[in-house]
């Protein structure tokens, strides 16, 4: 057969454009569609590539390459993304005869079979008009923080999502997996209000990729998250999130002060005896916290920090879920404690703003 379509590309711009869809492409799905990437080249020099896990989301990125003849196909994505990233610096070339992919740098040849892109579903487009904006670095911060956060029980499907609101100059994300309850706030511009559930998992995947300014859309279905040439849209989450301001506790609390680098620090230290048994007791008195583990198949560990407050507290925490409470925070954090069984409560603020609720356990 003969070349039907034609392409040449830079090897940077390919590997990074494929990096960029290649987590919605599942690399074992039962369906070969879903596991590679549409390539359609355009007369106009543009190259998009589009990828969907078939259930959930779809990714889409736009790249420039001299296009010699228009064409459109479906290959493995993980192996042309494997492919990309071990090519030389020197131009690709890319050619299709209808039924296989062949790809070209310096005297490397490799030819992949491809599927007919007739079947592969077309890129889903959100109804909404209006956007918020957001610092994609903030973004990123913000679904890091809140995505640790959200529930792995497949009977409460709600909870796998995050609550993404907006309006008034702020963003806010929600998650919760009913042990612990993670917020995250900060500025944004854009004149539309926002309330919309997104997957949890695929928030954090897409938030990453992205940079400059991300725009985010909604309608009753969709969402799109966007920046540039790379678009992610996925569905939203059915069902009603639960009505998390319900948890945040009220009335007189217990509020000590740390260093956030210095705990966390310290939180990994002994958290290493915490491995069978993932407990930590806080121990608040006199100015120090004190951490402390104990395993009885391991041995214990204890340490002590400066903490800024008054009175006395002591509570017990899973040693995980308080390590992610803290964050990569390197300012101050702020807890509230109101006792050995009610929740603790973590602030922390910069340009991202944090709050993470953590139930106790048994002592």
């Amino acid at each position: 057969m003969g070349v039907v379509g034609a392409l040449t590309v830079s090897r940077d711009a390919l590997a990074r454009s494929l990096s960029t869809v290649a987590k919605l492409a599942p690399a074992n799905s039962t369906v070969p569609m879903f596991s590679g990437v549409l390539l359609r080249a355009s007369e106009d020099g543009e190259v998009v590539l589009h990828t969907t896990d078939g259930m959930v989301a779809s990714a889409r990125c736009a790249l420039d390459a001299s296009v010699e003849e228009p064409f459109e196909t479906v290959v493995s994505c993980k192996l042309l993304s494997t492919v990309a990233k071990g090519l030389q610096d020197a131009p690709v070339r890319i050619e299709t005869d209808g039924a296989s992919l062949v790809v070209r740098c310096g005297s490397y040849v490799t030819r992949l079979r491809t599927i007919d892109a007739s079947d592969f579903p077309e890129f889903p487009t959100v109804g909404a008009a209006q956007a918020v904006d957001v610092d994609s670095a903030v973004l990123a911060d913000m679904a890091d923080h809140v995505c640790r956060m959200v529930g792995k029980d497949p009977s409460r499907p709600t909870l796998a999502g995050v609550l993404v609101e907006a309006g008034g100059g702020r963003i806010r994300m929600v998650a919760t997996d009913s042990y612990r309850l993670g917020i995250a706030e900060a500025d944004c511009s854009g004149d539309a209000s926002l309330s919309a559930v997104l997957h949890g998992q695929t928030l954090r995947e897409t938030a990453s990729q992205l940079g400059g300014t991300v725009s985010i859309v909604a309608d009753d279905t969709l969402a799109s998250v966007s920046s540039g040439r790379v678009e992610y849209v996925s569905r939203l989450v059915e069902g009603s999130f639960p009505n998390w301001k319900s948890f945040i506790p009220t009335g007189s609390a217990s509020e000590f002060i740390v260093d956030a680098r210095e705990m966390r620090d310290a939180v990994t230290r002994v958290g290493v005896m915490a491995k069978s048994s993932p407990q930590v007791t806080l121990e608040f008195a006199d100015g120090e916290l004190r951490m402390m583990t104990n395993s009885n198949d391991m041995g214990e560990a204890t340490e002590r920090i400066a903490a800024d407050g008054d009175g006395r507290s002591l509570i017990a925490l899973n040693c995980r879920y308080l390590a992610d409470a803290i964050g990569p925070s390197d300012g101050e954090v702020t807890i509230e404690t109101r006792g050995e069984t009610a929740p603790a409560l973590f602030r922390s603020w910069g340009t991202v703003d944090r709050r993470c609720l953590l139930m106790p356990v048994r002592m």
